[in-house]
């Protein structure tokens, strides 16, 4: 089916173009936390409790970064492969060639004009910019960029800021969306300068409904709640958690203040709608950004205007949806041998903390 594109029309057949299609069709921003086995375990399956990494739980998650992947392209000119992070290049018959050196492009000695070679190269999905902070509370700033990002994207998955007052480097403390605390004794006043570095989602596409015979019977038998659908290039793997960053679930929950952080039961908070209390019969509401901000992931920071300690608040509030990914569903190639895009069975998660498991 040539020229499907992700604005033709789908069909859920079992053709590569149309898995194609669908990606470019229904793909939703995703979260990708990466599970490893932690090495704390013991021959005898005991897990150390005090593990710095996976707090006992015997598998860590971190944020996927980059990826490994091959594809088939010409060389504009003799010695030159258009491409950057290649790791190498070969040919047709399973020759590989000496890589000199490497910029925007590779410089492959005897890759010819015009002829094709398979190139395996890193791809990162790394983001960086530059911008200034805005002063929130204390030592509390939060990232004001020149151009508009979705920081509700990143949730807590900062990778690195750095910041600093005319030239002088600051102490970043802690990270959390696009708010930061620094351990610096600094003026209100002046002008916080930050280097950021973040990942940008990844695009894959859930399928939650309409599902195929064997994709009804593969769910069934294994238990699980949806599909998603990805390229080939990505080792999504069992195990692996994804936050469906379009998709929330609505949550209500009564706590007792601290007057200080407050943590709700849900680890990705999206939006909270609504927080207040009742002093002396009358509904007290509290405002976003004046009263207090989303800390980390799923707490409170308190500014201004803060509950008494122990003042039971009502919390309405949205979280992201995650699921855990089961296992790999048969990939087959086609008679050109291709490989189609790849799926895996997801069981939805009532609660997950990337840093305290389940």
């Amino acid at each position: 089916m040539p020229g499907l594109s992700e604005n033709s029309p789908v069909k859920l057949q079992f053709e590569r173009e149309n898995f194609n299609a669908l990606i470019g069709r229904h793909s939703q921003p995703i979260r990708w936390l990466v599970a490893e086995k932690c090495p704390c375990i013991k021959d005898n399956q005991k897990v150390d409790e005090n593990c710095p990494f996976c707090g006992g739980n015997k598998v860590s998650y971190s944020p996927q970064t980059e990826s490994f992947r091959v594809e088939t392209l010409t060389a504009p000119i003799d010695g030159v492969i258009e491409q950057t992070g290649i790791i190498f290049v070969k040919d047709f018959s399973g020759n590989e060639y000496t890589i000199t050196s490497q910029d925007c492009v590779a410089y492959v000695t005897g890759v010819l004009k015009g002829r094709q070679y398979q190139v395996g190269y890193t791809e990162s999905v790394k983001l960086s910019g530059t911008g200034t902070a805005v002063y929130i509370d204390e030592k509390l700033y939060k990232i004001d960029l020149p151009v508009p990002v979705d920081f509700t994207t990143v949730q807590g998955d900062l990778l690195s800021v750095t910041a600093s007052v005319a030239g002088t480097p600051l102490t970043v403390t802690t990270l959390f969306r696009n708010c930061f605390e620094i351990s610096d004794s600094i003026l209100p006043t002046d002008q916080v300068d930050v280097v950021y570095e973040y990942i940008n989602p990844f695009q894959f596409a859930l399928i939650n409904n309409n599902f195929n015979k064997a994709q009804q019977k593969f769910l069934v038998e294994k238990g699980g709640s949806g599909i998603m659908i990805f390229p080939q290039r990505w080792t999504v793997d069992s195990e692996d958690i994804v936050i469906a960053l379009n998709s929330t679930q609505i949550q209500k929950v009564i706590n007792r203040s601290t007057g200080d952080i407050d943590t709700l039961p849900n680890f990705y908070l999206d939006t909270l709608k609504s927080a207040y209390s009742i002093r002396s019969g009358v509904k007290h509401e509290y405002i976003a950004n004046v009263d207090f901000i989303l800390y980390k992931n799923n707490q409170i920071k308190w500014l201004s205007n803060k509950p008494d300690p122990g003042e039971q608040v009502s919390y309405n509030y949205t979280y992201n949806t995650v699921y855990k990914v089961m296992q790999d569903m048969p990939n087959p190639r086609t008679s050109e041998d291709n490989r189609f895009p790849r799926a895996v069975g997801l069981q939805l998660m009532a609660g997950f903390n990337s840093r305290e498991g389940f």
